[in-house]
């Protein structure tokens, strides 16, 4: 037997060879899973201590209470207190600045790739290592989702059987194609460029929600910094996900063509349609439509006279925040219903009753945010 250090040092090694197999690059993608499972349960602690109960960070959780969790947590059958809800939300809010940190990380690996930055071939390897890194969180992600889903007593509620094949769907880009890329593509500039783009916008799309829920939209200069932050979010979605997307992965699907790589061109197509697909019904359309929507709403509210009433104020401001919710919250079940509910003409069924309700707040946060052991055990309503 190796010791544990030989096993590290081969496995390194092995990330920077041309010859890479799939034998040693399988055990690389487990450790990066593994990695990014400790990252998160050992830097958690230490944010937390700089985070928890900051009055930021806790307006910012009552804002986020009173916007969508109180409503989620009576959704999936959970009874906490106002205050209980705001813990945990503080508790865990340091979840989303490691998953902004991991989807930062893989795209840094691919800026000497993308620059030429040194070697041709060492900088590949390190743009395929920011590949890996994603393949192992989203590993390490997935097995999360099906633990929940599986393995938990609420499972069933918190990760329902539509959020688990959207979520499955939104990881399939990099489970069914990292790993042969890597193989076969490990030198192909436009593969760089779309884990860059896909890793760097997460990391952008993440850090700018999460800044954007610090604001106060009822002052001047705090509305103004959300639709500037917001505006970024939607322009930064249509260029990775639409206008680059569709370069990147016509590139990619003309190199597999003229390679005769046949079977990347069938799971490649599949992946790259459905993947388009969600891009387009899930995140850039509705992105538009809340953020056109709010700038009306907010050109109302800056319109409003000097002499309003008391009132006019309070309910433009109602009429604000919801807009704000709309546009800040990722709710896979609201998303889907609308886009079917464009198809369908008929009396629409109420949502609570036709399909299991759950609100998924951020990329990534789904499972680790409504994991059942960071609910309080009293929570729970019981069936």
């Amino acid at each position: 037997m190796w010791p544990i250090e030989d096993h590290i040092t081969f496995l390194l090694e092995a990330a920077f060879r041309e010859d890479v197999t799939v034998n040693e690059l399988l055990p690389i993608s487990i450790g990066f899973a593994m990695f990014w499972a400790v990252v998160f349960e050992v830097s958690k602690p230490p944010l937390r201590r700089l985070t928890h109960g900051r009055p930021l960070l806790r307006s910012a959780c009552e804002r986020e209470y009173e916007r969508c969790a109180k409503e989620m947590y009576v959704n999936i059958g959970v009874r906490m207190t106002k205050e209980e809800a705001i813990e945990l939300m503080m508790k865990e809010w340091p979840a989303h600045v490691v998953i902004i940190l991991q989807h930062a990380a893989g795209s840094i690996l691919c800026i000497p790739s993308l620059f030429g930055i040194g070697d041709a071939s060492w900088a590949s390897s390190l743009a395929c290592l920011g590949c890996l890194s994603e393949l192992g969180w989203e590993l390490e992600n997935t097995a999360e989702i099906v633990y929940t889903r599986l393995f938990t007593e609420h499972g069933k509620r918190t990760m329902p059987n539509f959020l688990v094949v959207l979520l499955l769907l939104h990881h399939s880009l990099t489970l069914c194609l990292g790993l042969p890329m890597v193989l076969h593509y490990r030198n192909l500039w436009v593969f760089h460029q779309l884990v860059f783009d896909l890793q760097l916008g997460g990391a952008v799309f993440l850090s700018l929600t999460e800044y954007s829920k610090f604001l106060d939209i009822t002052k001047a200069n705090e509305l103004w910094k959300f639709k500037v932050c917001n505006f970024l979010i939607l322009a930064l979605n249509i260029w990775t996900r639409l206008f680059h997307w569709i370069y990147l992965s016509a590139h990619m699907m003309l190199t597999w063509y003229r390679d005769k790589a046949w079977a990347f061109m069938v799971v490649g197509a599949v992946v790259i349609v459905l993947f388009s697909f969600f891009n387009a019904a899930f995140m850039i359309i509705p992105i538009y439509q809340r953020f056109v929507k709010f700038l009306r709403v907010s050109a109302e509210y800056d319109s409003l006279p000097p002499d309003a009433s008391e009132k006019q104020r309070r309910q433009s401001i109602i009429q604000l925040e919801a807009a704000r919710e709309g546009l800040l919250e990722f709710d896979l079940e609201d998303r889907i219903m609308s886009f079917l509910d464009s198809f369908n003409h008929r009396e629409k069924v109420d949502r609570r009753q036709s399909l299991p309700p759950r609100a998924l707040k951020s990329w990534g946060s789904s499972a680790r945010m409504m994991r059942h052991a960071s609910v309080p055990a009293h929570a729970w309503k019981k069936d």
